[in-house]
């Protein structure tokens, strides 16, 4: 695992094992690297696939157990798939001369003595005295090789209780913590041993320096075991180059790391081969940051390996700066001044200005750059210089002012001074303990010339700035408002003059001259040549020889209002009324309501004013347009609308029409009752007029009386009904009376309807002849009518 953050070319390869690392026993024997295990250094045949086999391997280098110890391996088993045997067991034992144990159900390590054994074990032995295995593959910890003693365990190699021998290899993990005396195995990622104890006095009598390895065996059943130890490697670079002032990320990392130390030259960095060791190990506990030229030096510990590696740091110098001062003060209107960068080979630059040459000609004052890139490790400087020229002589239109400043945080004198002597700025005597920007800056607006006196570090500095002043074009119109008439084809030649200026209106012509045919304010911007110095004029042109119109009862509005009115009248020409007067004096202050006024009268209105020292005479002539004429007499009519339509005539020919029916010719014809207005506009100035009409709808209402029925009961006319020719509600003080030939009263109703059954006082009537007479009022007019007739009653 690489975790260097630098570019590297070179690669020393350091491998954890070797040929010469390790002894094998009996029919142990080194085999090609198996794929299913990775990436791999050596691998092993344990024991071959035959009855009663043993074999055994052993690192030929100690562990000392005052240390941690963490590494990783790769198991198989064989494939018997559930009927192979007899296992395998990690051995951590002592100085004894023990390098196979007991074969069978003992995997290779029985009676090895001092000794930590983990076992790996295929296969169940059912008949052997002591010996506690369970039916599915399993592991257990024992000591000194009694395995009819477990420490820890049995329990399953794999949490489904599944096989490992069915030719798949698997990974184990066995971790010693010295510190906190934990012994842990992990079997495909997955802990199964767990065991706290002072092994180191407990089982190895104070020894730490302990021999490690692995045994396997077979008996009546066999299978194919093997080991493969991962391959390990430190890939630092030989050199690495960084800009100086900057650093570089050193670090390693690899999680089977027990002993870890980085050092520069004689002195050590990162040292973790105490028993400080961080579980699990932090990433960050590997890395620094270094910035100083030399060799770094790398020593790690890897599977009970030591390697080691180095690293050159070059730091390369960054190119010497441009500028001894951070400012310079000259004339860049005399002086072609250049810029030079140092010149050391194999650099290069770039300016401000984009040019990557190493010098560079200067024509005007500002802000300059220059980046310079040394040809190594492209490290680079940059360095800055403000150029200030104050030989160039400053201009301002009149009325404004010029911004004269100057600082850089070098100063240490400072003074500002006018050709008369008068000092504008002066820091000499010391500056505040807060230099301000704001105290070097003044505004001059005398034409004159300017001293800048000055001291930079070590460096002073006197300049000059002579300041111009370039006059406003003058102002073109002598009068501020104008009254003239543009009836007809008048027009008004308006003249901006400064000739040889240039002219903007507010009309966009550009001319000095300019034709206006309508009345309103203009605007004019002047601009000399020299600065473009602007100047602003404005000409109101009013008009009041226009006519008004209005129409009759209205009244017109009339009014002017200028600031610089002095005397102010209107007269009207008729019968000389004096509407507005201020020739006595203004009110104070002049108050725009005064000036308006709202004739109503035809006729002529004179205007005189006083402007400054401009007198101004006009007139305005006022027509008053009459209304058109209301066309209804009445205010409302009554007409009987159910046999004729009404007719309504607006009147006023020649004038325009709006109904509230919506209707737009002169007549319109009605046929139901209600109000209706009209609208009535005339062609000269809209003028209009409104009437409205209330339409009444009433017809005479005339009674129908039938002159027989026959109440017999057959549902046919068995009632006498009179009937209306209008709506009942038409009629009032109505009264319905029949009758006998005697003149005896025998039915009667007053302001209902009549429907009569031929019966009086609940007895029926004979046939014959009866006698009805009515009487009512009209509901409208009040008009009475009455009526009598004949009623042959028929059963």
């Amino acid at each position: 695992m690489k975790l260097l953050l630098a570019t590297i070319s070179v690669f020393c390869t350091f491998l954890v094992y070797s040929q010469f690392d390790y002894d094998t026993i009996n029919d142990a024997r080194s085999i090609p690297a198996i794929n299913s295990c990775g990436n791999v250094d050596a691998c092993f045949s344990l024991t071959p696939d035959e009855n009663y086999k043993s074999g055994a391997v052993w690192d030929t280098k100690k562990i000392n157990l005052n240390n941690n110890f963490d590494a990783t391996f790769c198991l198989t088993f064989g494939n018997r798939n559930g009927w192979g045997a007899d296992g395998i067991s990690f051995i951590m034992r002592g100085d004894n001369q023990d390098t196979m144990g007991n074969l069978g159900a003992w995997l290779g390590a029985g009676a090895i003595s001092p000794s930590v054994i983990i076992e790996f074990d295929t296969y169940e032995n059912t008949d052997i005295p002591g010996i506690t295995d369970l039916a599915v593959d399993h592991t257990a910890l024992y000591f000194n090789g009694d395995f009819t003693n477990a420490i820890l365990g049995p329990t399953t190699l794999l949490t489904n209780s599944g096989n490992v021998d069915v030719g798949n290899s698997h990974s184990v993990r066995v971790v010693w913590n010295a510190g906190t005396q934990r012994l842990r195995m992990f079997f495909d990622g997955v802990q199964r041993i767990n065991y706290q104890g002072d092994i180191v006095n407990n089982v190895f009598t104070g020894n730490n320096l302990i021999t490690w390895g692995f045994t396997a065996s077979t008996g009546g059943v066999s299978n194919l075991q093997q080991v493969c130890f991962p391959k390990y490697q430190i890939s630092l670079a030989d050199t690495k180059t960084i800009c100086e002032g900057d650093s570089v990320l050193l670090s390693y990392y690899n999680p089977n790391i027990t002993s870890y130390r980085w050092r520069y030259e004689i002195d050590t960095i990162k040292n973790w081969n105490s028993l400080d060791f961080s579980i699990p190990f932090n990433l960050d506990d590997s890395s620094f940051y270094a910035t100083q030229a030399g060799k770094y030096y790398f020593e790690v510990e890897l599977n009970n390996q030591a390697l080691k590696d180095s690293i050159e740091l070059i730091v390369v110098p960054l190119p010497q700066k441009a500028f001894a001062n951070d400012v310079d003060l000259l004339c860049l209107a005399e002086t072609n001044y250049v810029l030079t960068a140092p010149q050391t080979t194999g650099d290069t630059y770039l300016w401000s200005t984009g040019a990557i040459s190493q010098q560079i000609n200067v024509a005007t004052e500002g802000e300059y750059s220059v980046t310079i890139t040394e040809p190594i490790n492209s490290c680079q400087t940059t360095d800055n210089i403000k150029i200030i020229n104050f030989c160039k002589d400053e201009s301002i239109c009149e009325g404004d002012s010029a911004t004269i400043s100057f600082y850089t945080e070098n100063i240490t004198s400072y003074k500002w001074t006018f050709e008369d002597g008068t000092v504008f700025k002066n820091w000499n005597s010391g500056f505040p303990t807060l230099f301000d920007l704001n105290d070097t800056v003044f505004y001059p607006s005398q034409m004159g010339r300017y001293y800048l006196d000055i001291a930079i570090g070590t460096q002073v500095f006197r300049d000059s700035l002579d300041l111009t002043v370039v006059p406003l074009p003058s102002k073109p119109f002598v009068e501020e408002i104008i009254l003239n008439c543009f009836e007809g084809n008048n027009t008004y030649s308006l003249n901006a003059q400064n000739t040889g200026n240039s002219y903007l209106w507010s009309t966009n012509e550009t001319s000095q001259q300019i034709t206006v045919n309508t009345f309103g304010k203009y605007d004019v911007e002047i601009t000399e040549p020299q600065l473009s110095c602007k100047n602003f004029d404005t000409l109101k042109i009013v008009s009041f020889c226009k006519d008004t119109s209005i129409c009759a009862g209205d009244f017109a509005t009339i009014s002017f209002y200028e600031d610089n009115i002095t005397s102010y009248k209107w007269t009207y020409k008729e019968d000389g009324t004096v509407h507005k007067d201020w020739n006595t004096g203004f009110p104070t202050p002049f108050d725009l309501n005064d000036t308006v006024f709202y004739p109503s009268q035809a006729g002529t209105y004179y205007l005189d004013l006083k402007i400054k020292s401009q007198i101004i005479k006009d007139s305005m002539e006022l027509a008053v347009v009459p209304l058109p004429l209301k066309p209804f007499v009445e205010t409302e009519i009554t007409s009987c609308l159910d046999q004729k339509e009404y007719v309504l005539d607006a009147l006023n020919s020649g004038n325009t029409y709006l109904w509230s029916t919506n209707d737009t010719t002169q007549q319109i014809s009605v046929s139901e009752a209600g109000l209706y207005f009209v609208e009535i506009t005339e062609p000269i100035l809209s003028c209009k007029n409104y009437d409205t009409l209330t339409v009444i709808s009433f017809c005479k209402t005339d009674l129908i009386c039938p002159n027989i029925f026959t109440p017999n009961g057959d549902l046919l006319n068995d009632y006498y009904e009179v009937t209306f020719t209008n709506d009942f509600t038409w009629i009032k003080d109505f009264q319905f009376r029949v009758f006998n030939r005697w003149n005896e009263l025998v039915y009667s109703v007053e302001n209902q309807t009549v429907k009569w059954d031929g019966t009086f006082n609940e007895k029926e009537l004979t046939n014959g002849v009866y006698f009805y007479i009515f009487t009512y009022k009209d509901a409208f007019s009040d008009e009475e009518f009455k009526g009598n007739g004949n009623i042959q009653l028929v059963r």
